[in-house]
């Protein structure tokens, strides 16, 4: 397995527009690619990992980091972000990371999944066609909106505690809930909740249920009972063993089969 920090557009300067942690097998491959959403604090450890976890599974992972700002796009920014070159959070520093996380718009975000797409298209290593894309959190809603707005991009998608899914008083300005273009879904879908979750309601799960059923889609969504939320980090109190275990063979399983195996 070989993995790294890259830049998802070539340029000739050292400024990485759009970095990204890129994790890959031995071997020439193609191997079937999941592009990885980070959660409100950033690209750590703990996603990087993740990326290097998929690949020893024999998945091309790559995950771009939604809170660098490239040059095109510093200029506009809001003032108080501009210089912001933080990757990552600190577990402590929870307030900063969703204050962070406040400021990430959906367009911003679709600005950088877009250039991660289009980089794994000139990825010899990475099989073509379709990919699959897990989420964590805040990354979990993304993912499920890039499922929506790029379906001819996105075979199979999966959230982890999908935080702001189902519920439009718990995104900021420049978020949406992306439940509401469900219609244009097409990827086979898994969401991983925990019961003890106090940011995400039971009314939530069951809207996004509900939903999903209406439009006939191929999904589960599954409820573990002793968990609550980041339940999947194991760098945190709030890590469950058996229900990370469980969820991480479900999504191998779906990426494996929706992806064309290996």
């Amino acid at each position: 397995m070989r993995a790294g920090m890259i830049d998802m557009e070539s340029n000739t300067t050292l400024v990485q527009n759009f970095p990204a942690h890129e994790a890959m097998p031995d071997g020439r491959g193609p191997f079937p690619a999941v592009v990885i959403f980070h959660d409100r604090f950033g690209l750590s450890a703990h996603v990087r990992g993740v990326a290097n976890r998929l690949a020893r599974a024999g998945f091309y992972a790559l995950a771009p980091n939604f809170y660098a700002l490239p040059t095109s796009f510093a200029s506009v920014a809001p003032e108080f972000m501009r210089g912001l070159t933080v990757g990552f959070f600190d577990y402590a520093d929870e307030a900063a990371a969703v204050e962070r996380a406040a400021t990430l718009t959906d367009e911003r975000a679709e600005v950088v999944f877009r250039q991660a797409f289009r980089y794994l298209a000139t990825r010899s290593r990475a099989r073509s066609g379709p990919f699959g894309v897990l989420g964590f959190s805040m990354g979990g809603r993304l993912a499920f909106l890039a499922a929506c707005v790029a379906p001819e991009y996105v075979r199979a998608c999966v959230g982890f505690y999908p935080a702001g899914l189902g519920d439009d008083a718990a995104v900021h300005p420049g978020q949406s809930d992306p439940l509401a273009r469900a219609g244009d879904l097409l990827a086979p879908l898994r969401l991983f909740f925990g019961r003890l979750d106090t940011t995400i309601r039971d009314v939530q799960r069951e809207r996004i249920r509900s939903r999903l059923m209406e439009l006939g889609r191929d999904f589960r969504i599954e409820v573990f009972p002793e968990a609550g939320h980041d339940f999947f980090c194991s760098e945190r109190q709030t890590y469950r063993i058996r229900a990370s275990k469980v969820a991480w063979e479900e999504t191998l399983a779906l990426f494996g089969s929706a992806l064309g195996g290996f």
